[in-house]
């Protein structure tokens, strides 16, 4: 829909986890990296990476809401093809 030239995708996520049980996740960091053919508009990625984990991503929203809730943050790297 956003028309990027995407090759590739790869998400990576880390996080941090309580100390006791049920060690519950307290945050969770995803980076997306994307590479494909031509140029990005920085614009476009940073808003398709929003949509994918605040709107689209119901994992994403059961995990916040959840009992003591978990942050969920992400950023994106554009990787040279």
């Amino acid at each position: 829909k956003m028309k990027q030239p995407l090759r590739a995708l790869t998400v990576r996520a880390e996080g941090d986890r309580q100390a006791d049980w049920p060690k519950a996740f307290t945050e969770i960091r995803l980076l997306y990296e994307i590479s494909g053919d031509g140029d990005f508009d920085e614009a476009l990625v940073r808003k398709a990476t929003e949509l994918s984990t605040k709107r689209y991503c119901a994992v994403g929203g059961t995990i916040e809401l959840g009992q003591g809730g978990c942050r969920i943050l992400f950023n994106h790297r554009i990787v040279p093809a």
